[in-house]
C-alpha cells in the first residue's frame, strides 16, 4: 500500500535556486477481511459456561479505523445489542480490534446469529464490511407440545409421533409399555421408528402410561401420556 508514502517534487528554472515541495500521500480503504477469534466455539457452547466465552473481533489493515460492532440476532429475527465488551476499539498499525464475551450462554442463544460490523467513514460515505457465525448450544432433548392424553378404542389402532430437539444430534428415542417393558418392533401388532410409536389392534391392558425417554451426548428427557382404552360394555341375557 501506498499510504503515508513521502512524495517529493523539484523544480529549477535555469540561474535560480531549486525547489523543493514534498507531501505525505493518505490513502483511504475499508478492512478487506474481518474474522472472530475463536469462533470455533461457537459451535460447541456450553450452558452456563463462561470458560470460552471472551473472543475477538479483528480486522485487516484499513484506513482510517472503523467502527466495530456486535450484533446478535435471535431465532424471531429480533437483533440484540446485549454484547459484553471487554475493551474498546483498538487500531494498532492499521488492524481494528475489539473483545466482547457473549450474554449468559443458554439456551435461547441456540441457532442465533452471531454478527461483527466494521464501518468506515471513507469520503463522507459509510462501508460497511462484515462476517456472520452461528451459535450452537449444547443441549439434552426437549420436546414440544404433544396431547398427554389419548383415547382409543379397543380393537383399533394408534398412532402417535413426538418431536424432540437437541444438539447435537443424533436423538435416540426408548419407549415403555405401562407394564414397565421396553417397546420394540415385531411382526403384528408394534411399529417403533424414533418418536413414532404405532400399536395394532389395541387391548384393554394396553391403557395406561407409557413412557418416552429421548438421548442424545449430553442427556436424556422423559415423557409420559396416557393411553385410554374405551371398551364396549356386553349386554347380560335377560333370564
Amino acid at each position: 500500500l501506498d499510504n503515508n508514502l513521502l512524495l517529493t517534487c523539484k523544480g529549477q528554472v535555469e540561474k535560480f535556486p531549486e525547489h523543493i515541495v514534498s507531501f505525505q500521500l493518505n490513502v483511504t480503504f475499508p478492512p478487506e477481511e474481518i474474522i472472530i477469534i475463536g469462533n470455533e466455539f461457537f459451535s460447541n457452547l456450553s450452558m452456563n459456561n463462561d470458560t470460552y466465552n471472551e473472543f475477538e473481533c479483528r480486522t485487516s489493515i484499513s484506513n482510517p479505523q472503523t467502527q466495530l460492532t456486535i450484533i446478535r440476532q435471535s431465532n424471531d429475527g429480533q437483533k440484540h445489542f446485549d454484547i459484553r465488551y471487554k475493551t474498546s476499539d483498538t487500531y494498532i498499525n492499521g488492524i481494528n480490534s475489539i473483545k466482547f464475551m457473549l450474554p449468559q450462554i443458554d439456551l435461547s442463544l441456540h441457532e442465533n446469529l452471531l454478527t461483527c460490523q466494521a464501518i468506515s467513514n471513507i469520503d463522507t460515505s459509510l462501508l460497511t464490511k462484515q462476517v456472520t457465525y452461528v451459535l450452537y448450544v449444547n443441549h439434552k432433548p426437549y420436546f414440544q407440545n404433544f396431547n398427554r392424553s389419548i383415547e382409543v378404542k379397543e380393537s383399533q389402532s394408534f398412532n402417535i409421533t413426538l418431536e424432540a430437539k437437541a444438539y447435537p444430534m443424533p436423538i435416540s428415542y426408548t419407549w415403555f409399555h405401562p407394564t414397565g417393558r421396553q417397546l420394540m418392533n415385531d411382526q403384528l401388532n408394534i411399529f417403533v421408528n424414533q418418536g413414532q410409536l404405532s400399536l395394532i389392534n389395541i387391548h384393554r391392558n394396553d391403557l395406561g402410561i407409557y413412557r418416552c425417554i429421548a438421548t442424545n451426548s449430553i442427556g436424556y428427557t422423559e415423557v409420559n401420556f396416557t393411553l385410554n382404552v374405551l371398551c364396549t360394555l356386553k349386554k347380560l341375557n335377560e333370564s
